[in-house]
């Protein structure tokens, strides 16, 4: 009788552990352009491209370093991101990527809009965000954080402004590689190999009319690895049941 009690026990146990909604995050990011060079007292706008190959989560950015007495605007901010939906043409005027193995997709742009002071002194500065991610209430989710950087330089009254001459533009996405950019598209491609995918051998316009993709940059970190968190919960759960069973079932 005891151990028909324990059978049902971790039946059930098995049961309530089973149904549990695991919510997956893939938060891809693409910065258009990380760094400028302006005067005191200007105000400068950096483009962030956001997008979500999974299910759909909140998307927080906050301030983790900001030099003292600047401002920083960032709309749109605390948004849920839904699923990136593969695009096909003809193209709107937005933004675009294209994902190897997956497509186009359509990101999510975000605007960061940062004041600096009349009174800032010469020099170089960082402007530090950091966004983060949350599943939906009841569930359990793998939550992502994402550093973004940005970096200013402030020119006194007698220097002049050039743009982006004197900084080391770097790409603070999680792969740590450059990207490129052609004016005359708003599409971005990930190459597979990390290299820009234009032929030589082609002409330039004919490229253009077939994948409609000039703007190119690099692989980012794959899907996240959340399906295997899934996975991995569900089999604990299973183990401690079944550990718990055979527990029981010895010192009955």
């Amino acid at each position: 009788m005891i151990k028909t009690r324990a059978l049902i026990l971790a039946i059930l146990t098995l049961l309530i552990l089973l149904p549990i909604t695991v919510n997956s995050m893939s938060m891809g990011s693409l910065i258009k352009k990380n760094t400028a060079t302006v005067e005191a007292g200007d105000e400068i706008r950096f483009d962030i491209l956001f997008w979500n190959l999974a299910d759909s989560y909140s998307l927080e950015i906050s301030e983790k370093y900001i030099p003292s007495d600047w401002k920083v605007s960032i709309e749109p901010n605390n948004f849920i991101l839904d699923n990136s939906i593969k695009q096909g043409p003809p193209y709107d005027d937005g933004e675009y990527i294209n994902l190897p193995g997956i497509g186009t997709i359509k990101p999510k742009e975000v605007e960061v809009e940062i004041k600096i002071p009349k009174f800032s002194e010469s020099g170089d500065y960082t402007v530090s965000l950091v966004a983060i991610t949350s599943g939906s209430d009841g569930e359990i989710s793998v939550a992502q954080e994402r550093d973004l950087n940005f970096k200013v330089k402030v020119l006194g009254k007698n220097e002049e402004v050039k743009e982006n001459e004197e900084l080391e533009e770097e790409n603070f996405e999680f792969t740590k590689e450059e990207i490129s950019e052609d004016t005359e598209n708003n599409v971005y491609e990930l190459s597979e190999n990390g290299k820009t995918r234009e032929s030589e051998d082609e002409p330039k316009e004919k490229q253009l009319e077939e994948d409609k993709s000039p703007l190119t940059g690099k692989i980012v970190e794959g899907i996240s690895n959340s399906l295997s968190t899934q996975g991995l919960i569900i089999l604990l759960g299973v183990m401690i049941t079944v550990f718990g069973s055979v527990v029981i079932y010895k010192y009955a």
